[in-house]
């Protein structure tokens, strides 16, 4: 499996997921590409107050119908989204 840290899987800047330079975030690394293009995904759909939302969707536990914002919560976790730079 890919992981963010990989070159298809980064930012095109250089920096992983929470914003630190590829190779600084052991945490980020271990993240799957299709998880962080879901959580992209969302942020599009749902535009400038995404973080809000999805912290909503995986408090309530609504965010069964997609298994891979599931995931992203169990390695992110609601803290981790303030890190988040997509």
């Amino acid at each position: 499996m890919e992981t963010f840290g990989s070159r298809n899987a980064m930012n095109s800047d250089g920096y992983n997921f929470c914003g630190a330079r590829i190779g600084a975030c052991e945490h980020c690394e271990a993240i799957p590409p299709e998880v962080i293009r879901r959580v992209k995904e969302y942020k599009e759909v749902n535009g400038r107050n995404w973080k809000a939302k999805l912290r909503a969707l995986w408090s309530s536990g609504k965010d069964v119908d997609s298994p891979l914002l599931r995931q992203a919560r169990n390695l992110i976790g609601p803290s981790g989204l303030d890190r988040i730079k997509v």
